[in-house]
């Protein structure tokens, strides 16, 4: 019987197509598992595609009085309010600002949180103890009197004879997913927050 060039190889796959699958199956499940076996021989694991954009850039800020320093975002601007008051424009219109001013000898970390909201006013609606450049330090989520929607984060800090409030503001024009983003950021930014005295 006369054989067509072509039937040689089908009959070849007919027989083998299991082998095909398996080499298939190996070459996916070594991919996936990468992050297991690479690390093991030593090799970099480079992902294939990032979702993740690269971090932005920073800058380095020192306060004018020289107590405190920290790396806000390159493309923040900042401006002098006076008064140790300085404050940077984010994007959304959203504001982050640090504020110092002279503590008595009375003044405790629970006296002044209860400053920053008697002042405003503002509800708080969340506060839990947490540390800022090594300090103890109250982060509070706050609302305006009577309502439920977060403005504003803040972080109250005494440190060598200062009080100290860092916050966020501008929140309650953003979406919920908006402000987690914009939280993140600002959180990510105290993370280099430094005293310098």
């Amino acid at each position: 019987m006369y054989k067509k060039w072509s039937d040689t190889p089908i009959c070849w796959l007919c027989d083998y197509w299991w082998t095909i699958l398996l080499a298939l199956l190996v070459v996916v499940s070594a991919i996936l598992s990468r992050g297991y076996w690479m690390p093991a021989l030593g090799l970099e694991n480079t992902p294939i595609a990032s979702a993740t954009p690269e971090n932005p850039s920073t800058t380095q800020f020192v306060d004018p009085m020289g107590e405190y320093s920290f790396s806000p975002i390159a493309n923040w601007p900042v401006e002098d309010v006076g008064n140790q008051f300085q404050q940077w424009a984010l994007p959304d219109g959203v504001v982050m600002s640090v504020h110092s001013e002279p503590a008595s000898p009375s003044d405790t970390l629970e006296s002044w949180a209860q400053e920053v909201v008697t002042r405003l006013p503002y509800d708080v609606i969340s506060q839990s103890q947490v540390q800022v450049a090594g300090q103890p330090a109250i982060r509070q989520e706050v609302a305006y009197p009577g309502q439920s929607q977060r403005i504003a984060v803040g972080y109250l800090v005494l440190y060598n004879g200062q009080k100290y409030q860092i916050a966020l503001a501008g929140l309650q024009g953003l979406s919920e997913s908006d402000q987690e983003r914009a939280i993140q950021e600002f959180e990510q930014v105290l993370t280099t927050f430094q005293f310098q005295q």
